[in-house]
Order: C-alpha cells, then structure tokens, then sequence
C-alpha cells in the first residue's frame, strides 16, 4: 500500500530540505559545479513542487514513493550531490523519472515542460543525466518499496464519514 501523497510530500520535503541544508555547510568554495546546480536558490518550496506534482499526475503517491527511492539512490552514489542549489532539479529529474518509470500509458513531454516549468530540452537534458547518474537502474524491488514504505510516517486517517441519508423515495433491492 503507498501512503497518502500528503504524507509523501510532507516527510519527502522534509528529507530533502534537511539533506540539502546539512550538505550546504560542506561544499567547498572551488567545488565543481554539476548539472542540477543553478545559479540561484529557486524561492519555490520542494513541498510546492510536490504539491502541484500530486494535483496533477495521476498515481501522485506511487510516483512520489519511486522518486524518493531514485533520490536516495542519488544520494548514496553521489557525495554531497543534494544541496540548496541542485535540490530543485534533481527532484525534478527525479520526478519526471519516477513518473515515466510507474505509468504505463504516455503523457506528452509538455505537459512536464508546463507543470515544472523547465524546458523540454533542459528536462530531457536532467532526466539523461539523472538516468546516468542512476546507472540506469531503475527497477525497484519488492524490498526496495517495502524499505522506502516503512521511512515514511502514517498519518492517522479520520474516521469515513457517516453516509448520508438517501434522498431516494423508491425502494431499492436489497
């Protein structure tokens, strides 16, 4: 069962912002810059970009459970690879990745290049790299979503709510 995207985009938001201020305090001044690093921190909020990610891609909280498992494998291979200046591209790369690798029907590249507001030729560029950067290995095992399943928190759920009564006047078959 994947949680709740709300759950996702909370705790996922959380781990990213914390990953990337902790990495701030350890780059070198002389680092090399690498392909997710811009310019400037983006004013946007990684649980923003989350959050319009989960209004508008249909299976939100199964591709927010792949993206997390694509960003913790960046992060393995990749030393000090998330910080303030690349965490915006890489979860959107990770994102569009994630997306593409759980759906099973196409959705056209602009409607990525709309919803994150990145080129399409600067969001093939990402996931290209993003792919690399993976080893190409995408395929995420039955451990592997158990694993990232148990790190997420579950929220307690309300109760369902009392069914209405039925406006109904004709008797129904039982």
């Amino acid at each position: 069962m994947v949680p709740e995207a709300d759950t996702l985009i909370d705790a996922l938001a959380a781990r990213v912002t914390t990953l990337a201020r902790r990495n701030d305090a350890s780059l070198p001044a002389d680092r090399e810059l690498t392909y997710y690093d811009s310019l400037t921190v983006p004013p946007v909020a990684i649980a923003g970009m989350l959050q319009r990610w989960a209004e508008y891609v249909p299976e939100a909280g199964t591709v927010l459970m792949a993206a997390a498992i694509f960003l913790e494998r960046f992060g393995e291979r990749q030393a000090l690879g998330v910080h303030s200046h690349s965490m915006h591209r890489l979860v959107v790369a990770a994102l569009v990745v994630a997306s593409k690798y759980v759906q099973d029907y196409c959705i056209p590249g602009q409607f990525y290049t709309d919803l994150t507001g990145v080129s399409a030729e600067e969001l093939a560029r990402l996931q290209l790299q993003f792919w690399s950067d993976l080893d190409f290995d995408l395929h995420i095992s039955a451990e592997d979503f158990a694993r990232a399943r148990a790190a997420f928190p579950e929220r307690p759920r309300a109760p369902p709510a009392a069914a209405p009564a039925s406006p109904c006047t004709v008797a129904c078959p039982q």
